[in-house]
């Protein structure tokens, strides 16, 4: 027993396997540099992944499933393949005929994580399939032990079965901390939720060098970086009105043909650092967002917007995702003019008067989570010590 405080993290993202990193991986990663002994659980991954011939599985060597493998200092990862997990058949009959299935998900939950879960301090729920998990941790783990919900994004908004937000709807008062990333899903959980809005961070490290650039021609060169709720008509009309600008995609997108346009360079999924050297040498970030109503809390949460702000490009997006900031040139999805009209005001913006001095580290954003689970909001018999000490 190391003495360390122990946090364990339940996440549909690969940690450590230099894959595409996103908030939780940046969670794990601080956790783990702060003191904790941290382990991360990859959930969403079952047989049917596998039937399905699923690209995520493809990632991970065999030998890496269902097993702790090291991370990095302080830093475990496990990539659970369960017999199924909770996928959405996007078919009301289908799902609900499914639900009594998928209830067996947290009995699956292999010994070497349960015993993990049993010495944890800290546990922290990502928006996917772990939803379902929460009683079966909460039954395993320590009485003291912190449990924190991250709602990365809306469970509806990103496909999930809907057995999960039906059971957030129950186990949310439960909780000792529900984070939200954007102000706008403060309102998201039911009376006597403790919810915190805690915006997301980025790798200040990571983006502190800038390298040699990647690009192969002059430019302009403006860089989509994701795949969420992502707009194939609008790409579409910015690579026929611009055949001089090179547009270098990142991510697993349906791009359904567009590969072929002599202008767009589709990369797939990159290592992090990768991305990082494009965004400091593009001109443009393009973040296409499909506009649904129910995906405006981007506006707030998107990690790409916050990437492109700290790389001082000025963005293109749909105008919802504006919130107020000058650099975020919007336009109308449905108005093909404003599309094109938003990029040719992008191309000559002046990121110098770009301000980045409010996107904060992903430290910071751990302290201030640690600051808001901590030893105030501890059961009264729970000795204040591992959080305390790893808030400091």
């Amino acid at each position: 027993m190391s003495g360390r405080p122990v946090a364990v993290l339940f996440t549909q993202q690969f940690v450590g396997l230099n894959t595409r990193k996103t908030g939780m991986v940046f969670w794990a990663e601080t956790l783990a540099k702060r003191g904790f002994d941290t382990y991360a659980v990859t959930v969403q991954l079952s047989l049917l992944s596998k039937l399905a011939g699923s690209p995520r599985l493809k990632r991970v060597p065999e030998g890496d499933l269902n097993t702790w493998r090291p991370r990095g200092e302080n830093l475990s990862g496990f990539v659970w393949v369960a017999p199924v997990h909770p996928a959405s058949f996007k078919n009301k009959l289908l799902d609900r005929a499914a639900a009594a299935v998928y209830s067996l998900y947290p009995y699956f939950l292999p010994a070497a994580v349960r015993d993990v879960v049993s010495r944890a301090d800290l546990v922290v729920i990502e928006s996917c399939s772990a939803v379902l998990l929460f009683d079966r941790l909460r039954a395993i783990a320590p009485k003291h032990a912190r449990f924190v919900y991250c709602a990365s994004d809306r469970l509806g908004t990103v496909g999930m079965h809907p057995m999960l937000a039906a059971t957030l709807e129950r186990t949310a008062p439960r909780y000792d901390l529900l984070r939200v990333p954007a102000q706008a899903m403060l309102g998201d959980f039911p009376k006597g939720s403790q919810v915190s809005f805690i915006p997301h961070g980025i790798d200040k490290e990571a983006f502190s060098g800038k390298g040699e650039s990647p690009f192969d021609g002059p430019g302009p060169h403006v860089v989509v970086a994701g795949e969420m709720l992502f707009d194939h008509h609008a790409v579409s009309v910015l690579l026929d009105a611009f055949p001089e600008v090179t547009f270098h995609a990142f991510g697993h997108l349906k791009l359904d043909g567009l590969e072929t346009r002599p202008n767009l360079r589709a990369y797939g999924e990159v290592a992090f650092a990768t991305l990082v050297n494009y965004l400091h040498h593009a001109d443009v970030g393009l973040a296409p967002y499909l506009d649904r109503a129910e995906a405006h809390y981007l506006a707030e949460s998107s990690l790409k917007l916050i990437q492109y702000t700290y790389c001082q490009l000025p963005v293109v997006a749909p105008h919802f995702a504006k919130a107020g900031r000058a650099h975020v040139i919007g336009y109308d999805p449905a108005a093909p003019e404003s599309i094109k009209a938003a990029l040719r005001t992008a191309l000559t913006y002046d990121r110098s008067s770009i301000d980045r001095s409010r996107v904060s580290s992903w430290d910071e954003v751990i302290s201030r989570l640690l600051e808001s689970v901590g030893p105030g909001s501890r059961p009264a018999e729970a000795p204040a010590g591992p959080l305390a000490a790893a808030a400091v």
